[in-house]
């Protein structure tokens, strides 16, 4: 079973919280834009491009999947005069109105999703069907474990582990070989060059430099070559990777604090199923308790309720930490944030086609069908597609 067998079976609708958007004259002009095999900060610079202004004058709310059909809500600075509808391959921006600042993540209201499951099995969508009825709650939503996709944990490199968790122990060496001289299969153009080239001279920074390409990563490099530090050189890197890899390693400890939660730690509650360590409860099993608790992201000094406290310690605890430790010596940032999140995500309205011939196969034997469904910003739509079976 699969997804994304070609962009437009998977269809992603920002929305907007109410009243964000005003037709009056506003300081920043606000596009609806729609883009296909286009990375969101791709589809900004091509507004840019259409509006005549420099690409920092557009802003967006959040980054949208680049194999995909999506629409999001992208602030223009600087626009005299905002034409109502902008066109180009693969990219399409419609006016919808002002606002008096750039649009902010705590603008999105939700994300709406139409996902095409495709060569599918019947015994598949048979599953599939059980673990919704499992699923459903009362109003037609679908209660799932409001797990980080993996799509957040993209700094966790190819068996490695987390870079971050190599920031914590102070190993800053270990932190940067992992983010740029580990190759990996799926690595491409410039991605490859560079940590292809890192690897094999690895230590020696001169030829290292001569075997990588022009790119921010370099940096790191040039630091050393000069007789910088290892901190010196991963300070050297992008900011914008730097916290990236905090957050993925933050978000993998969140994880592992929900499903040691859901679990009850010690067999106190029946997990209807379990996909690689993401373990998820019945509709029925959501107690008032577990519908209403909100666990922090793990962090030094972080507040934890007696409640939550068993599912951080054990997910550190598998890490070989401790609370206080979630810093990186000697650096002030990037650093672990301060955040909340709600164990319970409902997908609201949600609805699934029945099952029928799959005419992207070529055996013709077959199946897909449509899901559809609703979910709040932070939200992943691949942990209910994983609670579903997919």
């Amino acid at each position: 079973m699969i997804i994304r067998r070609i962009p437009q079976d998977f269809r992603v609708i920002e929305t907007l919280m109410p009243g964000v958007v005003v037709p009056s004259p506003g300081a920043f002009a606000v596009y609806r834009v729609t883009k296909t095999t286009l990375t969101t900060p791709e589809a900004a610079a091509r507004l840019a491009k259409c509006l005549k202004v420099k690409p920092a004058s557009v802003e967006y709310a959040g980054l949208k999947d680049k194999h995909a059909v999506t629409t999001q809500y992208m602030t223009v600075a600087g626009v005299k005069s905002a034409p109502e509808r902008l066109e180009e391959q693969a990219f399409e921006a419609e006016h919808a109105g002002c606002m008096p600042r750039h649009v902010t993540a705590a603008d999105i209201g939700a994300n709406w999703f139409e996902i095409v499951l495709r060569d599918a099995t019947r015994e598949q969508f048979l599953e599939m069907e059980r673990r919704w009825d499992l699923l459903a709650m009362e109003d037609d939503s679908l209660a799932c474990v409001n797990y980080f996709g993996e799509q957040r944990m993209g700094s966790a490199r190819h068996g490695g582990g987390f870079v971050a968790r190599r920031l914590v122990d102070g190993d800053f060496e270990g932190a940067l070989k992992l983010a740029i001289g580990t190759p990996a299969r799926k690595d491409s153009g410039v991605r490859r060059a560079l940590t292809r080239g890192a690897a094999t001279h690895w230590g020696n920074w001169t030829l290292a430099l001569e075997a990588i390409p022009r790119c921010p990563q370099r940096k790191a490099l040039e630091t050393l070559a000069a007789g910088g530090s290892f901190k010196d050189a991963f300070v050297a890197m992008p900011f914008f990777e730097q916290q990236m890899f905090v957050d993925a390693y933050q978000s993998h400890l969140w994880n592992r604090t929900a499903a040691s939660i859901v679990s009850g730690g010690a067999g106190l509650r029946s997990i209807e199923f379990e996909e690689d360590g993401f373990e998820f409860l019945a509709a029925a099993a959501w107690d008032a308790s577990l519908r209403e608790m909100q666990i922090p992201l793990p962090r030094k000094d972080a507040s934890i309720t007696e409640a939550v406290r068993p599912g951080v310690e054990a997910a550190l605890s598998a890490e070989g930490l401790g609370l206080n430790q979630l810093e990186i010596p000697g650096l002030r940032r990037p650093a672990f944030g301060s955040a909340a999140r709600s164990l319970l995500v409902a997908a609201k309205a949600a609805s699934m086609s029945p099952w029928e011939k799959d005419d992207l196969t070529a055996s013709g034997k077959r199946l897909k069908r449509m899901l559809r469904f609703e979910l709040p910003r932070g939200a992943y739509a691949t942990v209910v597609l994983r609670a579903l079976g997919q």
